[in-house]
């Protein structure tokens, strides 16, 4: 779609200039429009929408149609979608696909995926990835994988279709398509069996046409070692493509491994750095790695800051920062604050952290920052040993012999 950089009107007090000026426009269009054929109007039109005059662009668009020209359908209504006319914006593109410009039919469905009729989506997507060029074809068949493989409103989700639908794109060298099919033999979804090999030269065709989760998904074979040897140095190669394409859960992977010395030289500063790009990149993780960077690394402890980012991805519903936060309030020696932790336990165990099930537990033992509730309290020990946390079994076994418990700075307690 293009995208129009209109310019700003100056309204002028005289009412007869206004009155020429619009005059001039008119005979411009009338002669704009005799003046060009079945070949040519499409491009006056488009080269007036960059100038801003939509008005004469749309005559134009109008003249090609009238004049055969099928594309222009598209052309008129994506330049209508971009003034917010939604309903011209539609009617055209149907005009279009009724025609058989596939073109139509693709932006007919993307129309409807963009407000939320999945349905109709489909519909119009299934017409261009069964009729449309290759282009077409390619782009229509992917968004029908990916409409199959996620759970939207009025589909269910099918990975035996998308697959299908991932397969077509890819055989005609969608990069994203040749991505997500990569993701299925890695994860063994969809009825494939498991196939790091496959996987592999699926995400490298992918990361090499400049699909930058497909870099991501290399990196981590690389880095976890599925189906190869686990190799640091190259994971960090194809994190740091992704993470140039502004990737964030690249960004933070780097940041990892320059916190933890992975294929690289250990660097907290350099971790810092690309913790930080992640995390304006919105990446809950990245943004509590800041948090638990700024809490515990010796060279730049900062507890306030350490606060800031375990909120901001708290906010994002990260569990982990939740949690993390929680534990500041309830362990900070000057100011211990064990309603705000009560609350961030509250949330995190509701987003499935065990341990913040777990401290939620001690608390309604203890009655602090909250009434005590020994019901309540055997119940979160429950859940956080059922979330697989060792120290919520163990609590819920001593609790329920003679009450005893491990708070959650390790001693033993009645």
């Amino acid at each position: 779609m293009w995208i129009l950089h209109l310019r700003k009107a100056f309204f002028v007090s005289v009412i007869g200039a206004v009155c020429v000026g619009t005059f001039a426009s008119q005979s411009l269009a009338q002669e704009s429009s005799d003046d060009c054929s079945k070949e040519t109007c499409s491009a006056k039109a488009h080269n007036y929408e960059i100038q801003g005059d939509i008005e004469l662009a749309i005559t134009l668009y109008k003249k090609a149609i009238e004049l055969g020209d099928l594309e222009a359908y598209s052309y008129l209504a994506l330049l209508y979608q971009s003034q917010n006319n939604t309903a011209l914006a539609k009617n055209y593109f149907q005009l279009g696909c009724d025609k058989s410009q596939y073109d139509a039919c693709f932006n007919l469905g993307t129309f409807f995926e963009l407000g939320r009729d999945f349905i109709h989506a489909q519909k119009y997507y299934n017409i261009a990835c069964e009729k449309g060029s290759t282009k077409v074809k390619a782009n229509a068949c992917h968004n029908l994988g990916v409409l199959h493989s996620s759970e939207v409103a009025g589909l269910e989700r099918d990975y035996d279709k998308a697959l299908r639908f991932y397969q077509i794109a890819c055989d005609l060298d969608n990069p994203k398509s040749c991505g997500s099919l990569g993701n299925f033999y890695e994860k063994g979804n969809g009825g494939v069996e498991k196939d790091y090999a496959r996987a592999f030269e699926l995400y490298k065709f992918a990361c090499d046409s400049g699909e930058a989760r497909a870099c991501f998904n290399l990196g981590t074979l690389y880095d976890r070692g599925y189906g190869m040897k686990q190799n640091f140095k190259k994971a960090f190669e194809v994190y740091q493509i992704a993470c140039n394409a502004k990737h964030a859960e690249a960004c933070n992977n780097m940041g990892l491994m320059y916190d933890e010395g992975l294929g690289v030289r250990k660097s907290p500063q350099k971790a810092l750095e690309f913790y930080k790009i992640a995390c304006d990149l919105q990446s809950l993780v990245a943004c509590n790695n800041l948090g638990y960077l700024y809490e515990n690394e010796p060279k730049l402890k900062d507890r306030q800051k350490a606060y800031t980012y375990y909120q901001m991805a708290c906010d994002m519903k990260s569990a982990k920062a939740c949690y993390n936060l929680g534990y500041l309030y309830d362990t900070d020696e000057e100011s211990r604050d064990t309603d705000k932790a009560f609350k961030l336990y509250d949330a995190a165990c509701g987003l499935k952290d065990a341990m913040a099930c777990n401290n939620l537990g001690n608390l309604y033992d203890k009655g602090e920052g909250v009434a005590q509730n020994l019901e309540v309290a055997k119940k979160y020990y429950e859940r956080a040993c059922e979330l697989g946390a060792e120290l919520g079994c163990v609590n819920k076994a001593m609790f329920e012999k003679n009450h005893l418990r491990i708070d959650r700075r390790g001693n033993n307690k009645k």
